[in-house]
């Protein structure tokens, strides 16, 4: 039986929840998978978000008080160009922040993939696929392979691959099976 760390890779997702038809179901997928909690992005995005609608909101206030009088109008826009110098450095943080969640996201999923790459790279048939996946880039390098595994077409049934490996079950019929629909996936998608 092969030993994955469960702090890098989560292999308890059932295969039912293997299913997506978003790019945002997707993206949720493989962020359990790689164990990455995507709400610091999220709640980052909302306010992100919410700055901007109270922008627009200030936006309209100013253009309301355009009519009054004169110097009232200066005020506002006074006042207008604090929010907006203010808005400009919260926007600077935000991007800041969210630059740094990437960097974070990245260094999680580098380490995700070499640790799957280091379980399995010892064994044929999984250099075997990542080839296969290597040469849908036009390459014959299995390090490019892993990542294409994971990919929005082939991660339901390398999950499912990784699972049983996980649980030594490569032996066996449902293996092979899943294995070769996979294997078939990258020679019929090669052709097109």
């Amino acid at each position: 039986m092969t030993t994955f760390n469960p702090d890098i890779i989560n292999l308890t997702i059932e295969p039912e929840e293997l299913q997506y038809e978003t790019d945002e179901q997707y993206l949720h997928l493989v962020h359990r998978i790689f164990c990455i909690t995507p709400v610091a992005v999220s709640s980052q995005k909302k306010a992100g978000e919410q700055k901007e609608e109270k922008k627009e909101e200030r936006e309209i206030d100013v253009r309301i008080n355009v009519s009054e009088e004169e110097s009232e109008y200066e005020e506002k826009e006074s006042e207008y160009e604090e929010k907006e110098l203010e808005y400009e450095e919260k926007e600077s943080e935000y991007e800041e922040k969210e630059l740094e969640i990437e960097i974070e996201e990245s260094d999680v999923i580098n380490k995700f993939l070499d640790h799957v790459e280091e379980i399995t790279k010892r064994k044929p048939y999984w250099h075997e696929l990542y080839l296969k996946a290597a040469a849908t880039f036009i390459s014959e390098d299995p390090g490019i392979g892993l990542p294409v595994l994971f990919s929005y077409s082939y991660l339901p049934l390398f999950y499912r691959l990784l699972q049983m490996e996980s649980q030594g079950r490569e032996n066996t019929a449902q293996f092979t099976e899943l294995y070769n629909e996979l294997f078939s996936k990258f020679v019929k998608d090669s052709k097109n």
